[in-house]
């Protein structure tokens, strides 16, 4: 378009020995220069030439200005005179034309920055020349077309009417403020890069952007895009803007984002904005790389709009527009991906002090919602109330919401996976969230999901935390229903003081602790009565840290701690006693370490009384220690109460065993070097199992330590027996002055001595 010069204030001018340009030199002025004076401009060495003087022009010219360059006696100096000028109104009268042609506009003549041009019908135009309009209305009912490779600059701004168009495929400049108002769409398709620079005010309506050039110039401008409860719209390649975002009005700003757009740097502000945030539409990516700092995405409006008021209902703009919703004041994904890039969950924090939903609110989704944290702390509420909810009222055919993170911190006040179907949908979505190298804290509650026909996904893998350990005494941290749950590889769930986990009354299927992961829980409880479920260890842990707590299940008929191949690891810290009436079934072994105690009880009753629970015994017994692959005491004690053992249960280990059995069986090694301490044990009998096959026989003449007589026990007050020796061995059982109860094995075959 030619050379550019711009003047930053009212008292700058460019000092130079000359001055060279091919083509028109426009010259962007200050807004703040007084009218009527001369300002100067150039102050040049050599003379400026008539043809020069003729092609220099005003860049920014501002509607109801007029310009005047003038120049010194010796030509050297160039001056530039403002003036009041008055506005004409023009009227497009042709169906085709060129824009600069003075027969195609009513009255004769073409507009200038100045004037207001208007388009009543079905028009397509044409720019054979650069031109100029204050401000452009399209009151045509029918779709308007601007081509052409010259620009069109723009004073003020453009406005379409409800049900219309204009696409403008001819460049468009304007470096001031750029205003699109009115409820049609106005379709930017030209190359924009250099000549749209200024900012972008969209009041009403779509705008919409078909490709990166049309997208303009980067901008540092703090409201280099302005939206008001309208959609600003991209379907290009994939591409990148530098853009700070400025929210206005009472409800939210759409972001339908069609091809993947990036915005670099992000900044977002909010301008005098009661309720307003940011919906994200459309099946591409949105990719937020904020800075260093804190970033904030939306607020927590003004008194009217601060109200504690998740979203509800179904998202329905009007053309484009956002006039009545309940998820105002939020940051809400329902179509497509977000990636929110931070440069690290350290250095990168960003603030959604209202609420956030991710998914569903009746929106005809394409592309599964999904907000990905990379690298960055995310932050939903800044107070009581404020929450995060997945799909909610999630359409019937719509696929399911993704929440990812990847070495990411996410604080939640509250957190549903799976919230809410609309009435009529008879799927059964899926609803994900993966944490990997992350932390998630919940300061209040997490559910998975929260109503029925949910089936949410949850997957804490490598470095992933799910944490809640807030003094609030309600919420908790609950799984329920169709439990598709994986912690694993050495992801964990941590719930602490004072709340528990819990399975939920309708929880069915597994929650699975898996190489390495587990759960370090104040107390666990399942509310499930008639469903069945469990707590399944395939190398997993569970650690409990309330001294003198209880953990149990509802309903010991239906639900259980599991021990799958890799078994399970069951850890009270010195220090703490903890009680478990929870059956522990399976084919897997379960390890007890740690130096507390863990002690197995009756069954009880559980009431909730101010959102914690309260324990009754009940007269029921169930056996308890079930599982086939045995319960191994490594380290510190177990304790069994009379009747939550039978002969099936198996213990062996080193540590310290405590209870009333009747048959106490023990799994023993027939080269054992040290046992079981028996504290305060009494049993009928004694079983040591050996293990060996009929063709594997232990030793004749060897010994194994099968266990410790410790104070509370005593050796002669329970039968002692030996099982699966092999063929031909018999045990007999001594106690020596210490308390060790050594097994001797011999031979029961014919001896023959030769002499």
């Amino acid at each position: 378009e030619g050379a550019r010069l711009v003047l930053l204030d009212a008292s700058a001018s460019i000092t130079a020995d000359s001055i060279a340009f091919t083509g028109s030199l426009i010259i962007d002025l200050p807004s703040d220069y007084t009218l009527d004076d001369a300002h100067t401009v150039l102050a040049l060495d050599t003379a400026l030439t008539a043809d020069q003087l003729a092609q220099i022009v005003v860049g920014n010219p501002e509607k109801g200005k007029s310009y005047t360059f003038t120049q010194s006696g010796d030509g050297r100096t160039l001056f530039v005179t403002v003036t009041s000028a008055t506005s004409s109104a023009y009227t497009w009268n042709v169906d085709t034309g060129v824009w600069g042609l003075s027969g195609n506009w009513t009255p004769t003549g073409v507009p200038t920055h100045n004037d207001v041009a208007t388009v009543v019908s079905d028009a397509a135009i044409t720019m054979d020349a650069v031109g100029a309009v204050g401000s452009l209305a399209v009151q045509a009912a029918v779709p308007v077309t601007l081509s052409g490779d010259d620009a069109l600059y723009v004073a003020d701004g453009v406005s379409v009417v409800a049900g219309s168009s204009l696409t403008v495929s001819a460049p468009v400049r304007n470096s001031s403020t750029l205003v699109k108002d009115g409820s049609g769409t106005l379709t930017l398709a030209g190359t924009n890069k250099v000549t749209m620079s200024g900012d972008w005010k969209f009041n009403r309506g779509v705008t919409a952007f078909t490709s990166a050039a049309a997208l303009g110039a980067h901008s540092a401008s703090a409201s280099a895009i302005t939206i008001s409860n309208c959609t600003f719209r991209y379907t290009g390649e994939a591409t990148s803007l530098t853009r700070p975002l400025r929210i206005a009005g009472e409800y939210c700003a759409v972001l339908d984002i069609v091809g993947d757009l990036t915005f670099d740097d992000l900044k977002v502000s909010y301008a005098n904005t009661a309720g307003g945030g940011i919906v994200k539409t459309g099946a591409g990516t949105l990719t937020l790389n904020v800075p260093s700092g804190t970033t904030t995405l939306s607020v927590r409006g003004a008194e009217g709009r601060s109200v504690n008021q998740d979203v509800n209902g179904t998202f329905a703009p009007s053309n484009g527009e956002v006039t009545s919703w309940d998820g105002v004041g939020q940051f809400s994904m329902l179509d497509g991906k977000v990636l929110v890039q931070g440069q690290g969950k350290d250095v990168s924090t960003v603030k959604q002090e209202h609420h956030c939903s991710l998914g569903g609110s009746g929106w005809n989704t394409t592309v599964a919602p999904e907000l990905y944290l990379k690298d960055v702390a995310y932050v939903v509420g800044s107070g009581s109330g404020y929450h995060m909810l997945v799909d909610v009222q999630i359409k019937q055919g719509c696929p399911a919401a993704k929440l990812i993170l990847d070495n990411a911190h996410l604080t939640a006040n509250g957190l549903d996976i799976g919230y809410s179907k609309q009435s009529g949908n008879t799927d059964t979505p899926q609803t994900t969230l993966a944490i990997t190298n992350s932390t998630l804290d919940i300061t209040w509650q997490f559910r998975a999901p929260n109503a029925s026909g949910m089936a949410p996904v949850i997957r804490i893998g490598q470095g992933g935390l799910m944490r809640r350990v807030t003094s609030t005494q309600a919420g908790g941290v609950y799984f329920d229903r169709n439990l598709d749950v994986r912690v694993e590889d050495g992801g964990r769930i941590e719930v602490g003081t004072p709340q528990n986990l819990y399975l939920g009354g309708n929880a069915a299927g597994d929650l699975v602790l898996a190489s390495g992961g587990g759960v370090k829980v104040h107390r666990f409880l399942a509310q499930n009565g008639s469903t069945a479920a469990a707590v399944a260890f395939d190398g997993g842990y569970a650690q409990f840290t309330l001294n003198d707590g209880i953990s149990t299940v509802v309903n010991p008929a239906t639900t259980c701690f599991r021990a799958d191949a890799g078994g399970g690891e069951l850890i009270t810290a010195a220090g703490v006693t903890h009680t478990l009436a929870i059956p522990l079934r399976g084919t897997g072994r379960f390890t007890k370490t740690g130096a507390g105690t863990l002690v197995f009880t009756n069954d009880l009753n559980v009431a909730m009384v101010k959102d914690l629970p309260v324990y009754s015994e009940l007269t029921s017994s169930t056996v308890k220690v079930a599982n086939g692959g045995g319960f191994e005491i490594a380290e510190g004690t177990v304790k069994c109460v009379a009747g939550t053992t039978d002969a099936a249960s198996r213990f062996s280990g080193v540590g310290t065993l405590a209870g009333s059995f009747g048959i106490l069986t023990l799994d023993v090694d027939a080269e054992a070097t040290d046992g079981l301490t028996f504290a305060d044990l009494t049993a009928t009998q004694v079983v040591a199992d050996f293990g060996r096959a009929s063709d594997d026989p232990v030793p004749s003449g060897g010994s194994a330590v099968v266990a410790k007589i410790g104070a509370g026990s005593s050796f002669t007050g329970m039968a002692w027996k030996a099982e699966n020796l092999g063929a031909s061995r018999t045990a007999e059982f001594v106690c020596d002055a210490n308390g060790v109860v050594t097994a001797r094995f011999r031979s029961t075959g014919l001896l023959f001595y030769v002499r």
